[in-house]
Order: C-alpha cells, then structure tokens, then sequence
C-alpha cells in the first residue's frame, strides 16, 4: 500500500526526467535507476520534499517505459 497522494502523477511530463531526455532528445536508456526530484513526476502539496528513483527504457515506436520507485517513506 502506499499513500494515496502518490497515486496521481503530474499531467505533463517534466522536461528534467530521464524519459523526456529520451523522448525529446534521443537519450540514450540508463542501466540502472536515477535519483529524481519528485515533482519532476508527482504534483501533490510537499512532493518536493521528496526524491523518486526513475529508470526508463526504450519502446517500439517511439515509446518509453518508466519505472518509479517511491521513497520508503510513502508506505502505509
């Protein structure tokens, strides 16, 4: 279980992410995941006090695939 605020990711995606570096320009897919502030993926009241860790991945066309970790700290 984690903390419902998590649970709804900011409506655009961030510039500062690995996964808009790939999509926009052309990075290439990290081996191992990447510390990043959380308002870079979340928009709820105090997401800033927080880091995420983001791995992404390459997709067929043009799509990228990411995984978030969420601090320990989020677990109910």
């Amino acid at each position: 279980m984690i903390q419902p605020w998590w649970k709804w990711p900011a409506r655009t995606l961030d510039r500062q992410t690995i996964a808009a570096d790939m999509l926009f320009n052309g990075a290439a897919e990290q081996n191992f995941p990447r510390k990043m502030p959380a308002d870079a993926w979340f928009d709820f009241k105090g997401c800033d006090r927080y880091e995420v860790e983001e791995q992404s991945f390459l997709l067929p066309d043009d799509e990228v695939l990411t995984v978030l970790k969420l601090p320990d700290a989020t677990i109910a």
